[in-house]
């Protein structure tokens, strides 16, 4: 029943729900009396003239602008109108506006046109790239921190606002502002932003995912923050089934004691192909790295190795575990491919001579220095074992000129050259110390390399301005290879 009560100067409406019932004339006033329910505000005023025709009366909003801005000339209020009224097709009135603002360096009243701009159309990415590369003017605050001030004041940030946010402000540790912002409704939730809170704090992060029903990502963070029950209690209220990874890992850590074990669940997941979830779980288990938890480490390991040799390869970098069996995974390591890796678990000199031949594969400097420790460690056998490489003689002459004189002796790796037939590593090892050179057999091992790489001219130095050779012997050998040009060293003929 529509309620109306009449004075003299029509109708009030009483309750806002009426809907239409009647139309009277009313003599006295001179009227007629239209009780009607509220209309569509896009559909403009209806009344009835004394004629009794009833009229429909619209602006159409498309003039609005035009008008103002062509007849009256006057622009700001054409802005400040289209803004209230949120007309739509005025969206390049508003570009403008903007780029004159910006231009200017005018950062806050640029910021405003943004906040009452007609659909969004001065809050894209493209235009938060504008204020970022922006330079601030006089020492103030970065142009797009203006930006967001003002649009925070009258506006919720939309996605890529809140996190353009929320970043440089929980890193200037005022966390418990971003907290505030997302309880009141400031900022928008959502995955991008909740990626970057975990990095910085987990709880944080699980409100974001629950704001904005994340689920996936809520059930991650539940499971890392060790939430197990209320992990549960979210996938039922939500309906959301967890991954399998995340439910043997709720399993094997029930809070009440595991319900399978681990090794069970590490098997589930590898046939599974479930190896992120079953990495996480396996961290989570062995960081104890107890001698007891030998065979799971094992096992761990020959299955990363198996699946994803890059994880496998930053953990050892880490060195977070140390009870598996080291020869049994620096063969799967070496199956793998991770040759250095295998390297930094064998013992025995085959399996490291075997391993280090592929150098094509493994970093030269941690050949150098791998071969240094492990002459350390073990004996220099080991390393001049390392040494007989005919594959690489560079690398070889980078091992002897690191370590002759300290780890390995100098005569025995130029013996292990001259056996070998390395010449070029002969050469090239003692050029690097030829000018120091004292002992006479050394000396004469590198004359003799020279003349076979055909460097006439290092011969010459040492002929001319050494004293330590045997002059005889050195006359012998010169004359005996019938140098080209022997005038040089016609001195000790």
């Amino acid at each position: 029943r529509a309620t109306a009560l009449r004075t003299s100067a029509g109708i009030i409406y009483t309750d806002p729900n009426d809907f239409p019932v009647a139309i009277e004339y009313s003599e006295r006033c001179g009227l007629i009396l239209l009780v009607s329910a509220k209309v569509n505000p896009k559909d403009g005023l209806i009344g009835v003239n004394v004629q009794g025709q009833v009229l429909q009366i619209g602006v159409d909003e498309r003039a609005i602008v035009p008008y103002v801005t062509q007849k009256l000339q006057n622009v700001p209020l054409a802005v400040r109108i289209a803004g209230l009224a949120k007309l739509s097709g005025c969206e390049d009135l508003f570009i403008q506006q903007f780029e004159a603002n910006f231009l200017a360096y005018n950062y806050g009243e640029t910021a405003k046109m943004a906040v009452i701009a007609p659909g969004g159309v001065l809050r894209t990415l493209q235009f938060i790239q504008r204020f970022k590369t922006a330079l601030p003017i006089g020492g103030g605050a970065p142009p797009l921190m203006q930006y967001l001030a003002v649009l925070l004041s009258h506006r919720r940030l939309n996605e890529q606002e809140s996190l353009e946010l929320v970043g440089p402000v929980v890193q200037q540790g005022r966390k418990d502002m971003a907290e505030r912002w997302l309880r009141d409704g400031k900022i928008t939730a959502s995955e991008p932003l909740g990626n970057f809170l975990r990095t910085v704090d987990l709880n944080f992060a699980l409100s974001e995912n629950l704001s904005c029903d994340a689920h996936e990502k809520a059930v991650q963070t539940y499971a890392e923050l060790g939430e197990l029950g209320k992990l549960i209690a979210y996938c039922k209220q939500t309906g959301y089934r967890a991954p399998y990874g995340d439910l043997l890992r709720g399993l094997c850590q029930n809070p009440e004691g595991p319900l399978i074990e681990t090794s069970e669940a590490m098997e589930i997941m590898f046939q599974k192909e479930l190896i992120k979830e079953q990495t996480g779980l396996m961290l989570e288990v062995l960081k104890a790295d107890l001698p007891k938890q030998s065979r799971l480490q094992t096992r761990f390991f020959e299955i990363l190795l198996l699946c994803r040799p890059d994880i496998v390869n930053v953990i050892f970098g880490r060195s977070l575990f140390h009870e598996y069996d080291q020869s049994y995974i620096g063969g799967c390591c070496e199956t793998a491919g991770l040759f250095h890796r295998a390297l930094e678990h064998y013992t025995e000199l085959a399996d490291i001579l075997r391993c280090i031949a592929h150098t094509d594969q493994i970093p030269a400097e941690f050949i150098v220095s791998y071969v240094g420790e492990i002459s350390k460690q073990k004996e220099p056998k080991y390393g001049y074992e390392c040494l007989r490489s005919k594959n690489n003689v560079r690398l070889c002459t980078d091992i002897a000129n690191s370590w002759a004189g300290k780890v390995l002796d100098r005569r025995e790796i130029i013996h292990i050259f001259e056996e070998n037939k390395m010449i070029e590593a002969v050469y090239l090892h003692l050029q690097s110390i030829a000018s120091t050179l004292e002992e006479n057999d050394l000396e004469f091992s590198f004359i003799r390399a020279a003349v076979q790489m055909q460097q006439l001219k290092e011969v010459e130095i040492v002929v001319r301005d050494s004293t330590h050779y045997d002059a005889v012997e050195m006359r012998d050998f010169l004359m005996e290879k019938n140098l080209p040009d022997s005038k040089s060293f016609t001195h000790i003929y």
